[in-house]
């Protein structure tokens, strides 16, 4: 019985899948007045001592948080689970960096611990 019914909601789903029509709608644009001054912002790198510094003013505690929220919430629904945080997100910010700055052959060779390959930095 339940064969038949797995067919019946297939066949269902076709039929609507096939009669459905795309149409242009016009839509009404709301456009937002900009209410933030404009001009230089050094005041709001006033303490910043380094690229690091300024890397994380501008991206914000909340789109981090937003990236965790986001990266474990994906992993959950596929069945994993992740238990992200932002420290092990910003590790990942900061060796992505690194190895964009200190080019090696492979991705592998920034743990490789030979005189020649490894990065102490990495080890």
């Amino acid at each position: 019985m339940e064969n038949n019914s797995n067919k019946e909601n297939e066949a269902v789903t076709q039929v609507e899948e096939t009669n459905r029509k795309w149409k242009k709608q016009m839509c009404e644009e709301t456009v937002v007045e900009y209410n933030i001054p404009e001009g230089p912002v050094e005041a709001e790198f006033i303490g910043c001592q380094s690229a690091v510094d300024v890397f994380l003013r501008l991206i914000g505690d909340r789109l981090l948080d937003h990236i965790v929220f986001q990266s474990n919430l994906y992993a959950t629904q596929r069945g994993k689970t992740l238990n992200l945080s932002k420290e092990e997100l910003l590790a990942f910010i900061g060796i992505n960096f690194f190895m964009a700055y200190h080019r090696l052959p492979a991705w592998k060779h920034y743990w490789n611990t030979s005189k020649d390959l490894g990065t102490p930095i990495a080890n």
